[in-house]
């Protein structure tokens, strides 16, 4: 899928997979999203109306998205953080 992207100039790749994502952005210099990004991007075109949600729901049918990753989708897309939750660090959306 990454040599195909790079083949055919893609301007962004979709990975959820950690070391796909480096293998893309390093050695192929591609543009990547996961899911998490595509539903904050989604809630800010106006096309859902929350993140958090859904993403529970993926996790809930045995997606494994860490605590961190959840906290910081939702920040981004505008959204309360869980009580206590930690929301400092990049986007690794």
């Amino acid at each position: 899928m990454i040599a195909s992207a790079y083949g055919v100039g893609a301007r962004l790749l979709l990975l959820d997979d950690r070391k796909a994502r480096r293998i893309a952005t390093g050695a192929y210099k591609l543009r990547v999203m996961g899911t998490a990004g595509v539903l904050v991007f989604a809630k800010r075109a106006g096309l859902i109306p929350a993140v958090r949600p859904l993403l529970e729901v993926m996790i809930g049918r045995g997606y494994y998205l860490s605590q961190r990753l959840v906290d910081q989708a939702t920040s981004a897309a505008g959204e309360a953080p869980e009580h206590g939750a930690d929301v400092s660090g990049g986007l690794g959306l």
